[in-house]
């Protein structure tokens, strides 16, 4: 999937250019949101740009998804992070790395409450829609992951050149 991408951003440099611009911009809007709350020393914290940036990014996603023609975001996880989204509880959600099927990842409220409905919720979803890549979601559940304590950080470009070659 990477290698097609990529090959089509060198076919496409402007197009791509544009999007790849756009979405490193909003997800540096988004890293300096993270941290602004994090900071904060508010009692609750209102998510709602975090929520506008999570989607935005997915719009530029879905934006990549049907220029290459590559499952990045599918209509079927298009479909279920519409669904989660729309939860109680759960701040936004995207499909990490390259796409494909394989994963999402929530940010959700800490709240064990929240993590249990979403687990029933999950046990009953079914995908309704039929997907543009013909692929299909079987079984989703959570996995255990959570946060670490030291909250956002600033990662240095520079540390991860070698994986972008």
């Amino acid at each position: 999937m990477v290698k097609k991408v990529l090959e089509w951003r060198e076919k496409n440099r402007q197009d791509a250019d544009m999007i790849w611009t756009a979405l490193q911009r909003n997800n540096d809007k988004l890293r300096l949101e993270l941290k602004r709350l994090a900071q904060s020393r508010a009692p609750t914290q209102n998510f709602d740009e975090v929520r506008n940036l999570l989607s935005r990014s997915r719009i530029w996603i879905r934006t990549m998804t049907k220029k290459t023609g590559v499952p990045i975001e599918p209509m079927v996880q298009t479909e279920l992070l519409d669904a989660l989204g729309s939860l109680d509880g759960v701040i936004g959600s995207v499909v990490p790395g390259a796409g494909g099927y394989d994963a999402i990842a929530l940010l959700i409220r800490d709240d064990l409450a929240v993590v249990q409905f979403l687990r029933t919720f999950l046990e009953n979803w079914t995908s309704k829609v039929e997907d543009d890549f013909g692929g299909k979601l079987g079984k989703v559940r959570l996995l255990d992951v959570g946060y670490g304590s030291e909250g956002v950080r600033n990662e240095m470009a520079a540390q991860y050149a070698m994986w972008m070659t």
